[in-house]
């Protein structure tokens, strides 16, 4: 059969992948996508001045207090409604946030999946912020749908003739169990541009891949941060650092007991 396009009404969370469709408004695509140049040059910078060369080219990593605009739109309804259907109503911090204008082809496109380790539990979830369209152009993801129950991984020849290849729109988010198999598609030869934000999510007992609690308490933001940023920036489920922290509980209460709930 071949990887073949799907419609999103056909997709949902039980086969591992979920579309949800005008997230963000024009106006709000164009500010993440200047948002995106201006931290890329941020990042670039950092790279440079740590002394890392090769494989980071047009990614950026760990933005989420670069730019307030990131921020607000992380809180979309929209977008919180669909991450706590996922968790099941149980709470969640967010494990990465990073995003690329990859428009070539690279280690995305071979099969794999975003978890290192096989759970029965749903415990990470991968998002996609369409800032350019995803399609047969640039690229769309192809899924083999329910996959995600499957510990081990497809043939490629199973991949091959059952994988299907998402479309979304600008404006949308793709969401994906990340235990689900998959492999970014093949940008058409000249594209210019193709800008997505790369949102991962975790139960709150999973490390974080950044210490995104300490980035916000020392952000200029953090006094008026809400709760659901200090939430997902792990600020509830932090660990200690001294015995300072450690016995000024009545002060900062460290993991507090609902993070297992």
């Amino acid at each position: 059969m071949g990887v073949q396009i799907i419609n999103k009404d056909l997709l949902d969370f039980k086969n591992g992948v979920h579309i949800e469709e005008a997230v963000f408004s024009p106006d709000e695509i164009e500010a993440l996508r200047n948002a995106f140049y201006e931290v890329l040059k941020k990042c670039e910078d950092l790279r440079e001045e740590a002394g890392t060369k090769g494989g980071m080219d047009n990614t950026v990593h760990h933005v989420l207090m670069m730019k307030k605009v990131i921020q607000i739109m992380i809180e979309k309804p929209q977008n919180q409604r669909v991450i706590e259907r996922f968790f099941g109503g149980k709470k969640y911090i967010l494990n990465s946030l990073g995003g690329n204008n990859n428009t070539k082809k690279n280690y995305a496109s071979n099969i794999h999946r975003d978890v290192r380790f096989y759970t029965a539990d749903n415990l990470m979830l991968n998002s996609i912020w369409c800032i350019s369209p995803l399609n047969e152009n640039t690229g769309g993801t192809q899924f083999l749908l329910g996959s995600h129950l499957q510990e081990k991984a497809p043939s490629e020849e199973k991949f091959n003739n059952c994988a299907i290849n998402i479309q979304a729109p600008e404006g949308s988010i793709v969401y994906f169990d990340s235990r689900i198999w998959h492999r970014a598609g093949n940008p058409i030869d000249g594209l210019k541009e193709r800008i997505i934000y790369t949102p991962i999510y975790s139960r709150p007992f999973i490390k974080p891949g950044y210490d995104y609690s300490q980035a916000l308490q020392k952000s200029p933001e953090f006094a008026g941060s809400s709760d659901f940023i200090k939430q997902i920036c792990s600020y509830y489920s932090d660990v200690p650092k001294n015995h300072v922290e450690w016995y000024g509980f009545d002060k900062r209460r460290f993991y507090m007991k609902d993070q297992d709930l």
